[in-house]
Order: structure tokens, then sequence, then C-alpha cells
């Protein structure tokens, strides 16, 4: 017999570090064409979301609370294996971009502490989505 594991690398759409776009100022968001196409991209982007969450709604039934409870299970588990320093377990969670950054920086880590100790204070205040 022989045993036989299976390793999937990451599917790349779990986890992705979220930037929040650069506020521009309100004259220039109205006054200049990078200003007009920036707000062109916001309102597009308004409503690629709304669109996602309608389809969502009526195909598998989304539901906000169910997806902000398991987003925080998944937040939970990654910073678990970020503390233990499991890297071959974070690759099959992570994308793969942000792999490579965690892997970086657990490596930074060890060279300086033995151990991290990570621990939640639950119940979670404020989940936004």
């Amino acid at each position: 017999q022989v045993a036989l594991k299976a390793d999937m690398p990451s599917p790349g759409f779990v986890f992705e570090p979220y930037r929040v776009p650069e506020p521009i100022p309100f004259w220039k968001r109205l006054f200049t064409p990078s200003g007009w196409s920036r707000t062109k991209e916001d309102a597009i982007l308004q409503f690629m979301n709304a669109f996602t969450v309608s389809k969502l709604r009526k195909k598998i039934g989304y539901n906000k609370k169910q997806f902000q409870e398991q987003a925080f299970n998944i937040y939970k588990e990654v910073n678990k294996l970020i503390a233990r320093g499991d890297i071959p377990s974070l690759q099959k969670a992570l994308t793969d971009d942000m792999h490579s950054t965690v892997k970086n920086e657990i490596r930074k880590r060890q060279s300086k502490w033995k151990s991290v100790h990570w621990e939640l204070v639950e119940p979670a205040v404020s989940i936004r989505t």
C-alpha cells in the first residue's frame, strides 16, 4: 500500500490584500479629466458589485451574515497558520501573491523570534463587507 496525499495549490481567490483607493479631493474629481475617469471607474465598480451580489442571491441564496461568518473563520484560520509558521498549509489557503508575501514575513520573523502567540478576542465587534 502506498499513501497518497493530494496537494492542490491555491485557486487564487480565497484571500487577497485589499487596498483602499486613494481618496481624491472633490475639486479634482469634478474639474479634471483624471477625476472624471476615476468617478466613472468608481461608478462601474459599484454597479459590478451590485450585479454580482444580486446574481449570488438568486442562484445560491447569498446571505451577508453567512458570508461574514465564513470570512471571519478563514481570517482566524489563516492567522493561526501564520503564527505557527505553517507554510505548506498557508499555500492551500492563500493566493500565490499573498502566500509569497506571508512566507517572506514568516522567514523574517523566525530570524528574530523563536515563537509567536496569536489569539483573537471574540466576538468581533464590526465586520464590514
